[in-house]
């Protein structure tokens, strides 16, 4: 259950029954409250079931508590909504006093985190199929801009790019201080590295201006069991609702998707696009990517939480495990990644077939291990099947008549059983994109004329020009020496 991994940040709001008369008095007047008791759920906030004389059903008592100045809003998306979306009816709100405070309609049902363990999968198929609809619902209000709005539906902060800002916003995670002490470098590395594979499809994202939940999963869906079938009845908790894209919703719903019962996610699915085109084909990876936001957004907090710490690594370990099953498929096995230290043997080898033999492993693996470390250099390999079936390194430099910086591409490789795959493309178009991050004026290389990739165009396809430059070369070795012990004079 999700309340099992999540700490709960502030405690309930408990209040005699003088104060929760006092509350319904403008509504009910001097109606007695017969019954109250405080709903379990949620962490953030209190609501109070309250059974009040002469109403024909309990109704809800809403405090707000960590995000006291949005109140307004999400008591407007309630009004919105009501409509079409099965929410609570807000029945009277004061969201202008010290402590605001909504009475909204009791909605009969369990939370879906309660029933998870327990439904069989033609009942979970049924959920899902309804979430689907009901979220497709939800997103079909088009608000004409991304952004952050008040209770009049007015933007307070508008995004000029909604993924631009995500992915800035990511990045200012990955040097937070909190996080850094909280998550293992190598971790941020790899997070880093995924930015920089999805920088253009984050930044191209659309549609952003549509109505999101923005914690759309089971802890805040309420469902019920109406004769043999069980039926969605209430969305709830709308504090955080924002104009921007659906894959924000869809990475929260399917944030735990390996812990749903089978079927669900993909009746999910079936159920959102039954009334709209099909998704698009990366909408899973961008879904990962900004859940990842919320995970990050835990862990900078300034006070500890541990349970929801460890959720945040376990969700964000969870998510590098499946993007190395799931990115960037070259020929359905391979991924991009980073060269790491037991790749150095499977380098030398692809190296020596392309002509340049490593006799010194030592020596080898010092120079590795430093453009592998160094803030402007960097190894990317294609992994398939476990093994490096190609890679490219890159070194990054100022140059004086740029005013700026180049790059140059040092050397790229991929095994000769495993071209024609894309491969080489995949290394480029990464290593062009990390380019692109660190605002590199030029990109250059050198390739010998009597290689294949050079006879069949393979650089000036991928949008390199050929210059009339000679390049000139003198070799130092034989007077400097290849040993290890050489290079670290360096």
């Amino acid at each position: 259950m999700l309340e099992e991994k999540f700490d709960r940040y502030c405690d309930y709001l408990k209040l005699d029954l003088n104060h929760l008369q006092e509350k319904i008095a403008l509504l009910y007047g001097s109606a007695r409250i017969l019954e109250s008791s405080i709903l379990s759920g949620g962490f953030a906030n209190t609501n109070y079931k309250l059974v009040v004389e002469g109403q024909p059903a309990p109704v809800v008592l809403r405090l707000p508590q960590k995000n006291i100045r949005t109140f307004p809003t999400e008591i407007a998306v309630l009004k919105r909504v009501e409509s079409f979306i099965p929410v609570p009816s807000v029945l009277f709100a004061d969201t202008s006093s010290e402590q605001p405070y909504a009475i909204v309609s009791w909605i009969e049902g369990i939370r879906l985190s309660e029933v998870l363990g327990i439904i069989s999968q033609n009942e979970a198929e049924s959920i899902g199929y309804q979430l689907g609809q009901i979220l497709q619902k939800i997103h079909a209000v088009d608000l004409g801009r991304s952004g952050f709005f008040d209770h009049n539906f007015q933007f307070l902060r508008e995004f000029e790019s909604l993924g631009s800002e995500s992915l800035a916003y990511l990045r200012m995670f990955l040097v937070n201080t909190k996080v850094r002490e909280r998550v293992d470098i190598r971790v941020l590395d790899q997070i880093d590295f995924l930015l920089k594979q999805y920088e253009y499809e984050l930044k191209s994202l659309s549609p952003c201006n549509r109505l999101i939940h923005s914690d759309f999963n089971p802890k805040n869906i309420l469902v019920r069991k109406l004769d043999s079938s069980w039926q969605v009845t209430g969305i709830l908790d709308w504090e955080f609702a924002f104009s921007g894209t659906p894959f924000n919703d869809l990475g929260n719903f399917l944030r735990f998707e390996e812990e749903l019962p089978v079927g669900l996610a993909e009746a999910f699915l079936n159920g959102y696009i039954s009334e709209r085109s099909p998704l698009s084909r990366n909408w899973h990876q961008l879904s990962k990517l900004l859940d990842l936001i919320s995970m990050f957004q835990f862990l900078s907090a300034e006070l500890e939480y541990q349970k929801t710490f460890n959720t945040a690594r376990t969700v964000i370990e969870k998510t590098l495990l499946w993007f190395k099953d799931h990115q960037r498929p070259l020929n359905n096995d391979h991924i991009i990644r980073k060269a790491i230290d037991s790749d150095i043997l499977e380098i030398a080898g692809l190296l020596k077939e392309l002509g340049y033999p490593q006799d010194d492993l030592n020596a080898f693996q010092f120079v590795f291990e430093v453009v592998a470390r160094h803030a402007e250099m960097g190894i990317l390999v294609a992994e398939g099947d476990g093994k490096v079936s190609g890679f490219l390194s890159y070194s990054v430099k100022p140059q004086l008549r740029l005013s700026g910086l180049s790059m140059e591409i040092d050397e790229l490789c991929v095994a000769a059983k495993a071209r024609g795959f894309g491969i080489g493309h995949t290394l480029l178009k990464t290593a062009i994109s990390i380019g692109r991050e660190l605002n590199v004026k030029r990109m250059v290389l050198s390739t010998n004329r009597q290689r294949e990739s050079y006879e069949r165009g393979f650089y000036l396809k991928n949008g390199f020009e050929e210059t009339g430059s000679a390049l000139l070369k003198m070799e130092l070795g034989e007077s400097m020496g290849n040993s290890a012990a050489d290079m670290k004079k360096l």
